[in-house]
């Protein structure tokens, strides 16, 4: 490090501010294509341990300063220790790339960096954590590019800009003479313009004025955090006027639907019962669909203390449709308190105001996992995910969910709790973006005709291909190394 110039520090200085715009807050996906190959460019250029350990530390650090509290905590410095921690793992592609680019020759040292980001990914979200540093959802908003996770899923895409790393330094390590480098760099941009083509003519596809119905999507009864961190609870009566308030509002607005954020309404197990009866009633009351998340406290401790983040699906006539425990808890935050879920996601089909649609659920972190979402059925054409969400994890949150609806061809329902919606149709376009609605109401026409996908049938397979193609690799730089 002692030799290390001015101009050696340029490239990731550089790297790192495009890595703090990149799938954070303040995104910008052409930043996504640069940061990797600044870190990479600096590890292969000075290879001693105490740059990668300098590298290693900068890069959680600057992902925790970019995300802010994105945990969630309330705590600042709290929470940007968590992202710092789970960050950490991420850094792991760049020294598999140090240690196994120059044992493998052309082109298998292109393909070790790459094949890392996707199998970590991948095998990171396998451990119930979320992969809040994943490639591909600095995407959302390219709207072309991001279709072909509909059949490469979200790692294949993270694999496809992480290539770009890799291509780019191999251009430059030899001298972007054409005859060396034009063979990895036109690969890359052919397979940059199929990409664009697929999702061009995917776009394209979609009827001009496709079916919908109109949702109404609410938060519930604004609760305030009391002084000494518990949340205010309202009574039994206080929620049940809360509900009947949003269907006068629903049906003012003609809603044909109505969904509310994860647990918008908070009762105990003890009211449970009467609360779900009265939300039946006023159902079939307006002649409306709701879909109503609630939390269950265990106020008689015949759950050991833990509460319930629960949903029921009921139609108009004011039978229960579906009811869902969230099965995908947030370690520390929700898994001491709450009770897992049977990891089944409730589907079925439904006829709305004459309109008839396959549909599906879960409670939001749930969504933040491809193989999770990949199991409600393939026919799917509305999925609903109330979150509770607030503004440093918001956008990031909703990035993943888009890409799910891609993924699985399928048009997503999204209302928060801190009062942000956000819905998507099956190509990931934002229908409804909109942070004004937690005393009230918003409205969206959400389309109710789905599409197959290949990720959707063959995911499964498709993930699995990166951790393999990580093995293999690695298995073949040591039989390398032996023979030489």
């Amino acid at each position: 490090m002692k030799n290390l110039t001015l101009k050696d520090w340029l490239v990731p200085v550089a790297g790192f501010i495009a890595l703090f715009f990149s799938g954070s807050v303040w995104n910008v996906p052409i930043a996504a294509f640069i940061w990797p190959a600044c870190i990479l460019y600096t590890l292969r250029r000075h290879s001693g341990w105490k740059t990668m350990l300098l590298m290693a530390l900068l890069y959680p650090a600057v992902r925790a300063l970019a995300m802010g509290d994105s945990v969630g905590t309330g705590d600042l410095r709290v929470s940007m220790i968590a992202t710092f921690v789970l960050s950490l793992p991420g850094f792991v592609p760049f020294l598999l790339d140090r240690f196994f680019h120059k044992r493998l020759a052309y082109p298998f040292n292109l393909l070790i960096f790459p094949f890392g980001i996707a199998a970590s990914e991948y095998l990171f979200s396998l451990t119930g954590f979320s992969v809040i540093s994943n490639l591909a959802y600095s995407q959302v908003g390219n709207n072309a590019f991001i279709q072909i996770v509909s059949i490469i899923g979200t790692y294949g895409l993270s694999f496809f800009i992480a290539l770009f790393a890799t291509v780019l330094l191999h251009c430059a390590e030899h001298g972007f003479r054409a005859e060396e480098i034009k063979k990895p760099a036109l690969i890359w941009l052919a397979l940059l313009t199929v990409f664009n083509f697929y999702g061009g003519i995917r776009l394209h596809s979609v009827p001009f004025a496709p079916e919908t119905i109109k949702t109404a999507l609410g938060t519930g009864p604004e609760v305030e955090l009391l002084e000494d961190g518990e949340w205010e609870v309202l009574t039994l009566q206080e929620n049940i006027d809360s509900l009947h308030e949003s269907f006068e509002q629903a049906k003012g607005a003609r809603a044909e639907l109505l969904a509310f954020s994860e647990e918008a309404f908070t009762v105990s197990n003890l009211d449970q019962a009467e609360f779900a009866e009265e939300a039946q009633a006023l159902a079939k009351e307006y002649g409306m669909y709701v879909h109503i998340p609630i939390e269950v406290d265990d106020e008689d401790g015949s759950n050991d203390g833990l509460s319930l983040n629960y949903y029921y699906f009921i139609d108009d006539q004011g039978n229960i449709l579906a009811e869902y425990e969230k099965s995908v808890l947030v370690p520390v935050i929700e898994k001491p308190y709450f009770v897992k879920g049977d990891q089944v996601i409730p589907s079925g089909t439904v006829t709305v105001a004459g309109k008839t649609f396959n549909y599906a659920g879960v409670i939001c972190y749930d969504g933040d996992f491809p193989s999770y979402i990949r199991t409600m059925p393939s026919n799917t054409d509305v999925y609903f995910n109330p979150s509770w969400e607030w503004e440093e994890v918001y956008k990031f949150h909703s990035h993943a969910l888009a890409f799910r609806a891609v993924e699985n061809g399928v048009n997503m329902v999204k209302a928060t709790y801190e009062g942000y919606t956000f819905v998507t149709d099956y190509f990931g376009n934002i229908l409804i973006d909109d942070h004004s609605v937690m005393e009230d109401i918003a409205v969206c026409d959400v389309p109710i005709r789905g599409v197959s996908t290949v990720y959707s049938a063959c995911g499964a397979f498709i993930d699995l291909l990166w951790p393999l193609g990580l093995a293999a690799l690695i298995i073949l730089a040591f039989v390398k190394k032996k023979n030489a």
